[in-house]
């Protein structure tokens, strides 16, 4: 199992993408500094929009147009806000999919399940825990079913916390956060 656990940075060139770095070794070619292919970067794709419908509407109306607009790039993260728990199956149908993301609002051991050693769990931390004082308890829990739910499925996992709305007024909660998420990874 891999685990990396980041503050998402573009990166000094300005390759980014949302939640992710667009450049990445494992794909061909090498990045001159100018100019880029799709098949050398990340593509990204997501609907939120559709997270209360079916799983029949969410493929008919989304997956079936991602899967020829994500076709040209070399690796695809899909998902963002949205729980993509139970919608795994469908998910996996779009090309090149290497991350899959799993919010607050999905249940990681249905998720992980799911996933498998196939793709990166993309795990969300909700970002309430810092929001007013860091709730160390709550996060090392939330971190910990996380782990042991990659770890029992055999899944390399990716923790970003995002969609920070507040700290709290207190930057020392970003960087406890973090320390104590490392510190989990780095016990795994």
């Amino acid at each position: 199992m891999t685990v990396y656990a980041h503050a998402v940075a573009e990166a000094q060139i300005g390759a980014g993408i949302h939640c992710t770095a667009a450049l990445c070794s494992d794909l061909p070619g090498e990045f001159d500094g100018e100019s880029v292919k799709r098949s050398q970067i990340w593509g990204r794709g997501m609907a939120q929009i559709f997270a209360s419908v079916s799983k029949e509407m969410h493929e008919e109306f989304d997956i079936e147009y991602m899967k020829k607009i994500m076709e040209p790039f070399g690796l695809v993260y899909y998902g963002c806000c949205e729980p993509l728990d139970r919608k795994i199956d469908i998910v996996e149908k779009i090309p090149h999919l290497r991350k899959i993301s799993v919010t607050p609002w999905a249940d990681v051991d249905v998720a992980a399940e799911a996933i498998g050693n196939r793709y990166v769990l993309a795990n969300k931390p909700n970002p309430s825990s810092v929001a007013v004082s860091l709730d160390e308890d709550a996060l090392r829990a939330e971190i910990g079913r996380t782990l042991k739910a990659c770890k029992r499925n055999g899944c390399s996992c990716d923790i970003v916390l995002k969609d920070i709305s507040s700290a709290g007024h207190d930057v020392r909660n970003l960087i406890r956060w973090e320390q104590i998420v490392m510190e989990m990874v780095q016990g795994y």
